[in-house]
């Protein structure tokens, strides 16, 4: 969107800006430009960036505390199985 917004710019000085040119439809794109939005495009990729590295911590915790249990159950098991 910026490099759009650029590339925009750079045509409405190369037909406004030269004074070559008697447009009557300046005004118009005028307030088109004014009326531009930005959008927080890092800001919005740095939050979706933090809650995807929490969702993926959250899965990598439950991942070790799964296999902690599962590794302790088995060990349990073999140790009730051949202590006797």
């Amino acid at each position: 969107e910026i490099y759009y917004k650029n590339i925009y710019e750079q045509h409405y000085f190369s037909i406004y800006k030269t004074g070559k040119h008697n447009i009557y439809l300046k005004t118009f794109v005028d307030a088109s430009l004014e009326k531009w939005t930005n959008y927080p495009i890092k800001e919005t990729s740095e939050i979706v960036g933090y809650f995807q590295n929490r969702s993926n911590k959250s899965l990598e915790l439950s991942v070790v505390m799964l296999a902690a249990i599962l590794g302790g159950a088995i060990g349990a098991f073999i140790t009730v199985l051949f202590g006797s």
